[in-house]
């Protein structure tokens, strides 16, 4: 899509997110009744890494959808999230041979 700022805020959340996930277990040991034990103990950091992470993802997800690549290109800027984000997506009611409703689902991308 030609964008930079797109790719680094996914990017960058995600590796956010990965970071957040890394640090956010406690580990603590204990040596009782003869044997070493370990625990572990999830605290904030790692659900709101979590929380980065999937946001990441779930906007680089969308984020074809919701580029206009007529819209950047009047802006030269080459990523705009202005405009009409479905103008891609085309749905048509139609009627099938057997006199049944449907619709049609068509959606277009040019490179």
């Amino acid at each position: 899509m030609r964008d930079w700022l797109g790719g680094l805020i996914v990017g960058s959340t995600e590796l956010l997110g990965i970071i957040m996930i890394a640090t956010g277990e406690d580990e603590y040991h204990d040596y009782s009744g003869g044997h070493y034990n370990t625990y572990t103990e999830k605290n904030g950091f790692f659900y709101a890494g979590i929380i980065f992470y999937t946001g990441g993802a779930a906007f680089g997800f969308a984020r074809p959808f919701l580029y206009d690549k007529a819209l950047a290109k009047k802006n030269s800027t080459y990523y705009a999230l202005g405009g009409n984000p479905t103008n891609n997506i085309s749905l048509t009611p139609v009627a099938t041979h057997d006199g049944f409703r449907g619709v049609s689902l068509l959606y277009s991308a040019s490179f």
